[in-house]
């Protein structure tokens, strides 16, 4: 093996980049220069081998970056989603899909396909009559929402005749207030 010798940089004379230490790495053994006398590894790498920190939950070899393999962090994340929904149905609140809702409250349910109650009412709000943008995502409060022209909570039902196409903004105004207007005619 080659020996190695402390090296001062002759241009370098101020802490701490003054000296470089020769080491061999504690895990692989090659020798390197350490710019800190205390640092035991090569990389980091090495370092996580050497605490035993490479290896998944599952045995598998974790990735380069991350703290899971891919196989088990489709797990974790399934995992977390499956908590959160019991939880929030748990609470009452949020993560309550229309047919939970209507069960609860008691009305008529039929699964409503979203496209078509949005293609029926021509990207126009039923609300505020302005068009509504298909390509906004939900925070965006122009996005499309469904909403219930009869709330659920005051007997209307979650059927083709109770729903209308409205703004996240213009629904979240309305509220629970069932607008006085005759249900739509399919």
């Amino acid at each position: 093996m080659l020996a190695l010798e402390p090296y001062r940089h002759p241009a370098r004379k101020s802490w701490p980049h003054s000296k470089v230490f020769p080491k061999t790495c504690g895990q692989c053994e090659r020798p390197f220069f350490a710019v800190w006398e205390r640092i035991e590894w090569c990389s980091d790498r090495c370092r996580e081998i050497a605490r035993g920190g490479v290896l998944c939950e599952c045995g598998a070899e974790r990735p380069k970056f991350g703290t899971y393999c891919d196989a088990c962090r489709v797990l974790k994340r399934r995992d977390v989603r499956k908590r959160r929904r019991v939880l929030e149905s748990n609470l009452g609140i949020r993560g309550e899909n229309h047919r939970a809702r209507a069960r609860r409250f008691g009305v008529e349910y039929e699964p409503v396909r979203l496209t078509q109650v949005y293609e029926r009412d021509r990207w126009v709000c039923q609300l505020c009559r302005r068009r509504v943008d298909p390509h906004l995502k939900s925070p965006h409060p122009l996005s499309k929402t469904i909403d219930h022209i009869v709330p659920m909570s005051q007997g209307g039902g979650h059927v083709y005749a109770n729903v209308q196409l409205a703004h996240r903004d213009c629904n979240t105004r309305k509220g629970v207030r069932g607008e006085p207007q005759q249900l739509a005619l399919i």
